[in-house]
């Protein structure tokens, strides 16, 4: 079975590498045509490596909650890390937003080519892993203007991926004091896709493990909302807990079955 599950990494990987490249062909091109941050080609690039998954890995996300939500014109979509699929399988999902990620600095530099190209065209927005108030500032001012041009940011507040599902991910209320000052919306969303391993030495390319990945997503909280931050952030810490039995009592059936 480990055997299997090797072959079936090594083969996903193959193909990850040139599909990346061709993304990033495609959002210079875009770029380049239109003006425009090419946030489709993130959504086209989502959906191939979801089939990938599927069909090479054996793979099934499961997505509970409305695909057809909207945070109009913008707002701040605020995740657990718990592998690489949170960032490239969500995007299709989220149909009706545009949106680029909060990354870490080393994701922009050479050393993470070609995805590094990619993360430029998409307008990601590169913060260091040590906060301070420099980096808040930062950020504030990133967040605003891409609000501005009516995209979302997703933020991973706890940074780090855990890679392993937790009953209750203590998230920083970071994100939400941001969305407080900037007067926006929230979009809380779950991840279960330890599916996806770590790799030993390159961190993304662990193992593909096999069953059904869990993508939660949440109900949009007004801004109006989120002035009270401590209501709101326990409203996000509950749905968190709720979103893990969900995903727990899931795999519970699948397994039986």
């Amino acid at each position: 079975m480990i055997l299997v599950i090797k072959i079936r990494s090594f083969l996903f990987f193959c193909l990850l590498l040139p599909t990346a490249l061709l993304n990033v062909f495609f959002c210079y091109f875009s770029l380049l045509v239109t003006g425009k941050r090419p946030y489709w080609v993130l959504k086209t690039y989502g959906k191939i490596i979801n089939f990938f998954l599927r069909v090479i890995g054996n793979i099934s996300i499961n997505i509970t909650g409305s695909t057809d939500v909207r945070l109009e014109p913008s707002g701040i979509i605020i995740g657990n890390h718990v592998s690489a699929m949170d960032t490239i399988s969500l995007p299709p999902f989220l149909k009706n937003i545009e949106f680029t990620f909060v990354i870490k600095q080393s994701l922009i530099e050479w050393k993470s080519f070609p995805f590094n190209l990619g993360c430029r065209a998409l307008g990601c927005i590169p913060v260091s892993r040590e906060a301070n108030s420099g980096d808040m500032n930062f950020m504030m001012e990133e967040f605003k203007k891409r609000f501005d041009n009516n995209a979302s940011v997703m933020i991973y507040p706890k940074g780090s991926r855990e890679n392993e599902l937790e009953p209750s991910t203590l998230i920083p209320p970071t994100a939400l004091l941001m969305a407080k000052r900037l007067k926006v919306s929230v979009l809380p969303v779950f991840f279960d896709t330890v599916n996806w391993s770590n790799g030993k030495i390159i961190k993304d390319a662990g193992n593909l493990y096999p069953g059904i990945a869990q993508i939660h997503i949440g109900e949009v909280i007004p801004p109006e909302e989120v002035k009270n931050l401590k209501k709101t952030h326990q409203k996000i810490l509950d749905f968190y807990q709720e979103c893990y039995q969900k995903s727990h009592n899931i795999k519970k059936i699948s397994e039986t079955n």
